[in-house]
């Protein structure tokens, strides 16, 4: 893995194959990414009247993981003026993808009329595709393929009260960039637990694509109610660069999991929109992880170099189960189990190389096509 440099005027720089990294361009605070043909720069967030490019610069600290497989910035800007609002901000960079974790530290005095996280200015672009958030079921369904080229100036590609899970950006030289937001959907759904509404808006504006991050905008239900006093917001998304790994079909494995067979307690199965359970196991439970753990700690003895184990797994799922989220004190807390998938999977993965093993897993009775391996952080 590559390591984050500074150039000459202090803007950090990461580059790892086609992708580019720049932070604090085109602004203090801001940043821009080049992905093959694909160009990504960031809207600034605008925690109530001020935007994050009047803020005075902070620290920028890199740091990289001990076995070298990820790199991090760590970054820190105060708005010095209101109620000075901070923004930090931590960019992790691993196998092939980008995670950004943003919070807003908010003073308790700090009136929230207005939050927009900001969002991206998305340029060389060809089609994309948009996944929303499931209403009414346990899957995500991504929608048909937009042609860019083929939008009028101006028009409305996605207007809604839910940030999309996923944005399939293909450019112009045919390679796919992915947006995806991070597993804890529901602290993007502010206006679900305060007084007001948020609206993710994707528009065509030229020859670029603009996908706006309207956090929470106050909306009083009543001439005497004031905004919420301000607190602490933390939200994550990420991109994706590199085409996942692909293994023979003709792999021979040591032993198989899978999950599908395995009984499940209620309380690591999947909540559903009608409020039950389903059949299946949801990743973000830590009931689910502790049974997968207990599986994978019983095999470390007998593990050997070279061997492979395979886990079977159900699609990626949905689950609005709060106690997941260790929020039990609420009832409905939306979640995407994709990234605590790979978090699993990474940890798994270093339990096992001990021996020389390693951990793959495929979604069973997935389609037909080469078969996804297990990522490794």
């Amino acid at each position: 893995m590559d390591t984050i440099r500074f150039d000459d005027g202090g803007s950090a720089l990461f580059e790892s194959g086609p992708f580019t990294f720049r932070h604090d361009a085109p602004e203090t605070g801001l940043f821009a990414i080049r992905s093959g043909a694909l160009a990504l720069t960031a809207l600034p967030a605008v925690p109530g009247e001020y935007p994050e490019t009047m803020s005075l610069k902070g620290k920028r600290r890199p740091h990289r993981s001990e076995d070298g497989a990820e790199v991090s910035l760590e970054t820190d800007s105060e708005i010095p003026f209101g109620e000075t609002p901070e923004i930090r901000r931590e960019f992790l960079f691993r196998g092939g993808k980008m995670e950004v974790r943003t919070d807003f530290l908010l003073r308790h005095s700090f009136a929230m009329k207005s939050i927009v996280a900001g969002g991206l200015k998305i340029e060389g672009l060809l089609h994309l595709k948009i996944t929303e958030q499931p209403e009414n079921g346990i899957r995500p369904v991504p929608s048909k393929t937009v042609d860019f080229a083929a939008l009028p100036d101006g028009a409305t590609v996605f207007d809604g009260p839910k940030c999309p899970l996923r944005i399939v950006f293909t450019a112009e030289d045919k390679k796919q960039t992915v947006f995806e937001l991070g597993s804890s959907v529901w602290r993007w759904d502010l206006s679900d637990r305060l007084p007001g509404r948020s609206r993710y808006l994707i528009r065509k504006e030229g020859d670029a694509l603009l996908f706006h991050w309207n956090l929470f905008e106050f909306r009083p239900g009543s001439p005497e109610e004031e905004p919420p006093h301000g607190r602490n917001l933390r939200f994550v998304w990420g991109l994706r660069w590199a085409p996942e790994e692909t293994v023979p079909d003709s792999t021979k494995f040591r032993d198989v999991i899978d999950m599908e067979a395995m009984e499940w307690p209620e309380a690591a199965r999947v909540l559903g929109p009608d409020g039950k359970r389903c059949a299946v196991p949801c990743f973000s439970s830590p009931k689910t992880l502790e049974i997968l753990k207990k599986e994978i700690r019983t095999r470390l003895a007998d593990a050997k170099e070279g061997d492979v184990y395979l886990l079977l797994t159900p699609d990626d799922t949905f689950c609005r189960s709060a106690v997941h989220e260790n929020r039990g004190r609420r009832e409905i807390l939306p979640h995407w189990d994709l990234d605590v998938r790979e978090d699993f999977a990474a940890w798994a993965n270093r339990q096992l190389s001990r021996s020389g093993a390693r951990l793959e897993m495929r979604v069973k009775n997935a389609e037909p096509g080469p078969k996804k391996a297990a990522r490794s952080k």
